[in-house]
């Protein structure tokens, strides 16, 4: 029977080593008897797998990632599938955008030619007086005079008139001459930005245009009756210049068509599956010639057969 003096026993684990025993009855362990016992119970479990492991196993369990093909700005590029929709917004914006700068460059052309008629109008209401002035000169001027009817004290007067007159009118049609010149600089120049504008548009609506192609459209269209002067009025119109396009193309289009159906109508017929075409007469005699030939015994019946062949043909 164990007195209150006597320290308290517990009964240690038979797994625990006759030391341990000792240290954990006299309390010279840090951890517990309980918790000595069940780290030395403990047996080591299987390794942890190593983070290299995991990382591969999670790769190979990963789903491989799905690609799909878009088109972009002319180009077919891979793309992962969950970055389809994102490139096709991007390309219908793109598009959408491109579209209105166009349009924005069409109507920018299209607006040069109010520019033209301002300016032209500006210009003949500027020179009105100075035409008015002419028109006024020149009818007095142009008007005979008859000088029996005159009063030989009225001549030496109505000729210094008449003088100054002329002299008035010089200067009036060289000031207008001047002016004229200045506006056809002006003009000329306005034509050409215009022009520039016109053509820059329309080169970006209609593919592969070049020069060249203005040429063939001018070319074109002088089949169909069109000026050199219509057609200068034309160049500063992008929708003009798109319409003749259009119907340059059409002529195109019709003139390979009936082409092909002439191309079409000289071709053999086709023969349609489960028929046979007909054996031409040549190829029936060809056939019995050889048929002939095999048949024959000797070189004596080959030639003859040859022979009547020849006769046959003459």
């Amino acid at each position: 029977m164990q007195t209150q003096d006597q320290p308290a026993t517990q009964a240690a684990p038979e797994s625990m080593s006759i030391a341990d025993r000792v240290a954990a009855q006299f309390g010279l362990t840090d951890d517990p008897p309980e918790q000595a016992a069940a780290a030395q119970q403990q047996e080591p479990t299987d390794a942890a797998p190593a983070a290299e492991d995991v990382d591969t196993a999670s790769q190979a369990e990963a789903p491989a990632e799905e690609f799909t093909e878009v088109e972009y700005e002319g180009q077919r590029y891979q793309v992962p599938k969950a970055l389809e929709k994102a490139i096709l917004q991007e390309r219908d914006y793109t598009q959408k955008t491109q579209k209105i700068a166009n349009q924005a460059k069409e109507w920018e052309a299209v607006h040069e030619q109010g520019r033209l008629h301002r300016l032209r109008t500006e210009f003949e209401a500027s020179v009105k007086d100075e035409l008015t002035q002419l028109g006024a000169y020149d009818s007095v001027l142009n008007q005979p005079i008859e000088w029996e009817k005159v009063p030989d004290s009225e001549v030496p007067r109505l000729l210094a008139q008449r003088n100054q007159w002329k002299e008035n009118r010089e200067a009036i049609a060289r000031a207008l001459q001047a002016k004229q010149q200045e506006f056809g600089q002006k003009y000329e120049q306005a034509v050409g930005e215009a022009k520039t504008k016109s053509l820059d548009a329309i080169s970006k609506q209609i593919p592969n245009w070049s020069e060249a192609t203005l040429k063939e459209l001018r070319d074109h269209a002088k089949t169909d009756g069109y000026t050199d002067a219509e057609l200068a009025a034309i160049d500063l119109d992008p929708r003009h210049i798109k319409t003749l396009h259009k119907a340059m193309q059409y002529d195109k289009l019709m003139a390979s068509k009936a082409k092909a159906v002439q191309t079409a109508a000289k071709a053999p017929p086709m023969v349609k599956p489960g028929q046979q075409r007909p054996m031409s007469q040549a190829v029936k005699n060809d056939l019995a010639l050889r048929k002939a030939q095999a048949s024959a015994a000797t070189s004596a019946d080959k030639a003859r057969i040859i022979a009547q062949r020849l006769e046959s043909r003459f």
